[in-house]
């Protein structure tokens, strides 16, 4: 049986708000799931992770967006849950209310279906 994959989609990684989230991973991965982190944003050179992220530091995606294969791969995520639509749809009358949420919407979602 193939092991279980989960991606978290975070605003940094590392980041001193991310130790929750990281915490949480690690309660996850003792499971025996793997762990992926695609952040939104780049996290300065040098800023010193927490002892808890570090071993998911390996795992952080950054997709390549000039690549055929990332779009594919978002495409296929599509594909396998087409459901996410829906949710994408609904989740936009909320992020209208900023003019910075549209665009975090807008650098999530492509991460969250990179799988």
């Amino acid at each position: 049986m193939k092991p279980k994959r989960v991606l978290y989609v975070v605003s940094r990684f590392p980041w001193t708000s991310t130790t929750f989230t990281a915490n949480e991973m690690a309660a996850v991965a003792a499971y025996g799931v793997d762990i992926f982190v695609a952040p939104v944003w780049k996290t300065p050179a040098d800023h010193t992770p927490h002892e808890v992220e570090r071993p998911f530091l390996p795992n952080v995606v950054r997709p390549n967006w000039l690549s055929g294969w990332t779009w594919l791969t978002m495409f296929k995520g599509l594909v396998r849950k087409p459901s996410v639509l829906l949710t994408i749809a609904r989740l936009i009358p909320g992020h209208l209310k900023s003019p910075y949420l549209p665009l975090k919407l807008l650098v999530a979602i492509p991460k969250g279906l990179y799988q």
